[in-house]
């Protein structure tokens, strides 16, 4: 009797569905003893981003604002300036130029900031994903900035047969990986991953 009870119990207290775990569906967290060269290099790359953004701000604007300013006297004045002759400054500075410029650099901010407004939960999800993982989707990022501004550098090489107005298309490059921000997202989640909830 004794016997049959100990069986019993023994029953009783055994898992239904078996011990074996299922696969992760989500990435397990690393984290690092001295995570300080990691996350050094993660500031390094956001800087380098942001400076590089920041810093092209002020020649691309005196790019776009020559490029607009030729077409528009080519297309008002012809023949007034050469073909390689710099136009003067000041005679730039007048309001169907300058709206041009405004109408162009507006728009390109605004396509710019769509894919990672509309992609940033996708591409989030593929970051948690075992198969592909962050550095999967910081690298399509990367080279989606990259490829969007080579066809900026592009657009403002071949102004003469290319309007300006097609620097608006180098935004669908940042549809691979989902731009900046996207970027930066995935270098704040690695550097997370990394650090111990004590030392952030």
């Amino acid at each position: 009797m004794a016997a049959d009870d100990h069986i019993l119990l023994d029953d009783e207290t055994d898992a239904l569905l078996g011990t074996e775990s299922p696969l992760p569906t989500v990435r397990p967290r690393k984290t690092r003893e001295k995570p300080v060269v990691f996350v050094f290099l993660c500031v390094l790359i956001v800087f380098c981003i942001d400076f590089g953004n920041f810093l092209s701000v002020a020649p691309q604007t005196s790019i776009y604002e020559a490029i607009a300013c030729r077409k528009y006297y080519e297309t008002h004045e012809p023949g007034q300036y050469r073909l390689l002759e710099d136009i003067p400054e000041d005679k730039c500075k007048i309001p169907p130029v300058q709206g041009e410029l405004a109408f162009v650099q507006g728009l390109q901010i605004s396509f710019e900031a769509l894919p990672s407004i509309l992609l940033s939960i996708p591409y989030g999800r593929l970051a948690d994903n075992v198969k592909y993982g962050r550095k999967f989707v910081l690298s399509l990022a990367v080279v989606g900035l990259l490829l969007g501004q080579f066809w900026v550098l592009l657009v403002c090489w071949f102004s003469r047969v290319m309007s300006l107005r097609a620097v608006w298309l180098g935004s669908a490059a940042l549809f691979i990986g989902g731009g900046a921000g996207v970027a930066l997202a995935m270098l704040m989640t690695m550097m997370t991953d990394v650090v111990e909830a004590g030392y952030r």
